[in-house]
């Protein structure tokens, strides 16, 4: 079997119970630094059972880095408003933001709306969150991370070598030593025993949208390079996907160039069910030549094409409960979560009734051992399925109890247990499709995907792309 990795992201404290029951099988653990910093107990205590468990495996710490450079007003941003007494109000701004005088400070303070008897004395502030803060204290120069919160940073804020340099060293630092400074106080002494170093140690990253950016990536990867080249040094790629599509060739040749090995990458707006023809083939061709110069490819957020191309040259897969199969820079909002089932076979995750409707189209799964043999033999199903596919709407779709929302409708909403039914049959789905792809060759692939699409006659568009890009690799 070939060397690769799949990687478990969790991205919330709503998601470690699935973790901390499905740790064991997989080969690390990812999580956000700035996560890191909000749930260091959490986090810190997952990663030591990590290693007890299945002492092979560990932890990787994602820099996060690209958000400082986002617009720190925008719908999503690193700020959020809070409620404070109105007489710590433009304190605890000037203070947050570092700024100077009053009249700053009172742009981020407001009255709040509809207050309750609680909120008497009180004010609504627009502050960094805690997490944020701190890390920006800790990665950036003092006059860069002073600006955080009330502008994102620039290409220009890096034209000077030394706030590179500055970057790269304590995000380095930082990754290196953060498991081992939660316990280097003697009380916890006993559980240093389990603290092990991570996976892999990241570059800092921000998004490529342009040239410009691509040339600061550059500065950093060869900084990154010249500071920390190890087996376990990883540069990270993170790129718009229109420009990625016209610029694959570029980025490819100065990822080769590089004395690091490992690249983790993510292409933002790339869906791989919904990109066409030539958005694939930039995909299969960065993973593919990248491949035969030497370099090891992770995918920080896979798709279902993601477990083919591992074949042909992908050396690892990450997939979340949560982010489900891809994921845009800016994520989405609030909402309530829907439960979302994943049709193995088809390699697509979305609403349960939606995964149905398509089963009925294709005339599928109309006996319990015809859904097990075409559609899914995830070990959730082993009491869930017991005639045909019209129960997985009750087992992956069962609402809770009537609520009222805030406008006063009487909603249902998805019952917890199809939530986490939902959950983690998507992540023991994936894993079982890598630990296919893990043995498979190319050919296998394209046997496989023929299959798939003999199968669903009437939803196949995206795996006969698919076919079509890797038919090519052959």
């Amino acid at each position: 079997m070939r060397d690769t990795f799949f990687i478990l992201r969790i991205g919330s404290n709503a998601e470690k119970n699935y973790i901390y029951k499905t740790v064991p099988f997989f080969d690390a653990v990812i999580a956000k630094s700035n996560f890191f910093e909000s749930s260091p107990g959490l986090l810190s205590s997952l990663f030591i059972k990590l290693n007890i468990q299945k002492s092979a495996s560990s932890y990787i710490i994602d820099p996060n880095t690209y958000v400082f450079a986002m617009n720190p007003f925008d719908s999503w941003s690193i700020r959020s408003w809070v409620k404070c007494r109105k007489s710590d109000a433009i304190n605890k701004v000037k203070d947050n933001l570092r700024i100077n005088t009053d009249d700053e400070a009172l742009k981020s303070i407001r009255e709040i709306q509809n207050p309750t008897i609680r909120d008497k004395d009180k004010v609504e502030v627009f502050l960094i969150k805690n997490s944020y803060r701190k890390l920006a204290d800790k990665l950036l120069p003092m006059k860069l991370s002073e600006a955080i919160g009330n502008r994102a940073l620039f290409v220009e804020d890096f034209m000077d070598d030394r706030n590179v340099i500055h970057l790269v060293d304590k995000t380095i630092d930082y990754q290196c030593n953060a498991l081992e400074s939660r316990f280097n106080k003697e009380k916890y002494k006993d559980f240093r025993v389990g603290l092990i170093p991570p996976k892999f140690i990241l570059s800092p990253y921000f998004a490529i949208s342009d040239d410009t950016w691509l040339n600061l990536m550059q500065k950093i990867w060869l900084a990154f390079d010249s500071q920390y080249s190890k087996n376990d040094s990883g540069i990270v790629l993170l790129v718009e996907k229109n420009y990625f599509t016209s610029n694959v060739e570029k980025i490819t040749d100065l990822l080769i160039k590089s004395r690091t090995t490992n690249i983790f990458f993510w292409v933002s707006r790339f869906k791989e069910e919904t990109a066409n023809e030539e958005e694939l083939s930039s995909y299969v061709r960065f993973v593919t030549q990248l491949n035969r110069h030497g370099k090891r490819t992770f995918s920080l957020f896979s798709g279902g094409l993601s477990t083919f191309m591992i074949p042909f040259g992908l050396s690892g897969i990450t997939n979340a409960t949560g982010y489900g199969m891809d994921r845009d820079i800016e994520p989405v909002q609030g909402g309530v979560p829907t439960a979302q089932y994943y049709i193995p076979t088809l390699h697509l995750r979305q609403q349960v009734l939606e995964s149905y409707n398509l089963i009925l189209e294709n005339e599928i799964g109309v006996t319990k051992e015809d859904f097990h043999s075409k559609i899914c033999s995830c070990p959730i199903f082993v009491n869930g399925i017991q005639n045909n596919a019209s129960e997985m709407l009750q087992y992956f779709g069962e609402l809770g109890d009537v609520k009222i929302d805030k406008g006063g409708i009487r909603r249902r909403y998805p019952a917890q247990i199809a939530l986490e039914r939902c959950n983690f049959h998507f992540i023991l789905s994936r894993l079982l499709e890598y630990r296919w792809a893990k043995q498979a060759t190319c050919k296998d692939s394209i046997l496989k995907l023929e299959k798939e699409i003999e199968l669903w006659k009437n939803t196949h568009e995206h795996l006969n792309r698919w076919l079509t890009i890797l038919q090519k690799e052959l």
